[in-house]
């Protein structure tokens, strides 16, 4: 089994297949199966979960998850005081936020319940330089590099 992502924007936005070794496919994509053996799959904005199954149980399930961010996560970026970290419109039960400087160590760490839109981050203390920041929803890690004046 093969894929191949097509890029714009440095995000991926489609998806080919190309199924070899089995009679008959079943590619689902966010909950709608096709049985194409060559196909192009749209992802869209979010978590895109592609699981492919073939007509013999002991090919086992092969799966992708390609998550495309719906907005800009962290802004503004370059930062001097305060970033502000997009969570999305809907109510996420938990969300962690971390940042670590470029030697790997956390110098921030906050955890938000039932929140969602924006929260900030009081960062004007922070050493000008390169961070990661980590968000972390459920079973979702996003990691993305910001740079503080």
């Amino acid at each position: 089994m093969f894929y191949r992502g097509n890029h714009r924007n440095n995000s991926i936005q489609n998806v080919n297949l190309t199924l070899d070794g089995g009679s008959i496919y079943f590619v689902t994509l966010n909950g709608v199966t096709t049985t194409a053996g060559n196909i192009t799959l749209a992802l869209s904005k979010g978590i895109n979960e592609v699981p492919v199954t073939t007509d013999k149980p002991c090919q086992g399930v092969y799966q992708h998850r390609f998550d495309l961010p719906a907005d800009i996560p962290a802004y503004p970026n370059p930062f001097t005081s305060t970033l502000n970290v997009s969570l999305g419109s809907d109510n996420i039960a938990s969300a962690t936020v971390e940042l670590f400087n470029t030697a790997g160590v956390k110098v921030y760490s906050k955890q938000f319940n039932n929140a969602s839109g924006t929260v900030q981050m009081d960062a004007g203390n922070f050493i000008p330089g390169i961070y990661i920041l980590k968000l972390t929803t459920g079973q979702t890690e996003k990691v993305f590099k910001v740079v503080k004046q």
